[in-house]
């Protein structure tokens, strides 16, 4: 685990470095979309053991669903923004590089939120992003 999450970090680091970017509002983004992610980055990861997990295998997206879903109003969604959803796979892949960084990094779920992720399901979505084809 601490090896994924210290590569995940130096991914987050070098993606900040390379010329993340922010929305209009506020959101800081990838330097890239998750259809244009360099191959390097999954061929050179050696967490990539092995077939990773299908979408709907992901244990933490039945987590993040509980305040980014596109079935759930403004007032449901607990501040989360309204165009960040995790319901399906291309919301989840659209937003991919930018959740594995934050819940890696442990800023989601909030702690507010009184939600968790145990370190397996952090693995898990990390396999996912990180390592499928």
């Amino acid at each position: 685990m601490l090896t994924r999450l210290f590569r995940c970090t130096a991914f987050a680091c070098v993606g900040f470095a390379l010329g993340c970017g922010s929305s209009s509002d506020g959101d800081l983004q990838p330097p890239y979309s998750a259809e244009s992610r360099p191959d390097s980055v999954m061929q050179s990861n050696p967490d990539c053991a092995g077939t990773p997990p299908a979408f709907a295998q992901v244990a933490a997206f039945k987590v993040c669903v509980m305040c980014h879903a596109s079935t759930k109003g403004v007032t449901q969604r607990s501040s989360a923004p309204i165009d960040v959803n995790f319901d399906t796979e291309r919301d989840a892949d659209a937003h991919a590089d930018r959740a594995v960084m934050l819940v890696m990094s442990g800023l989601m779920p909030p702690r507010a939120s009184g939600l968790m992720l145990t370190d397996a399901d952090k693995q898990q979505l990390y396999a996912w992003v990180m390592c499928r084809m």
